[in-house]
């Protein structure tokens, strides 16, 4: 009698054990993934210190390469945004691009919603750009 019971109760426990196990159609994804420990992005260069390493390499003072920057920086804003196109021989070009109307969705309620055409500042290296960042 105590046998029977020790089976009776080792037949419980393994069922208990297939209730817990996944179904065969469920797939485990593996967690290495998800543990993998991602690189610390590359320090950013903070303006100022830009413009001392420009001044540095000019030969110029901060005050001058700070003036030069931002007389760079107004032009190319100014003409990309009046429609035209910068190249800058070995470093790229600069572009304004046009994104025509389109039907999207509200994220949260699925319901349509129309985008209204608009223009986007774009940058593309050039050939030389890559190859240096390579």
């Amino acid at each position: 009698m105590q046998f029977s019971i020790l089976l009776l109760g080792m037949a419980a426990v393994s069922q208990a054990f297939t209730f817990m196990a996944p179904p065969s159609s469920v797939m485990l994804r593996s967690t290495t993934s998800l543990n993998a420990v991602k690189p610390d992005p590359p320090p950013a260069l903070k303006k100022a210190e830009f413009v001392a390493l420009v001044a540095e390499k000019a030969g110029l003072s901060k005050v001058h390469a700070e003036a030069a920057l931002a007389a760079v920086i107004d032009t190319i804003t100014a003409e990309v945004a009046g429609g035209k196109k910068i190249s800058i021989l070995g470093f790229g070009t600069f572009k304004l691009t046009q994104r025509q109307a389109r039907m999207g969705r509200n994220p949260k309620t699925g319901e349509p919603i129309s985008i209204k055409a608009s223009k986007s500042p774009s940058f593309s290296s050039s050939k030389t750009f890559k190859e240096k960042c390579n």
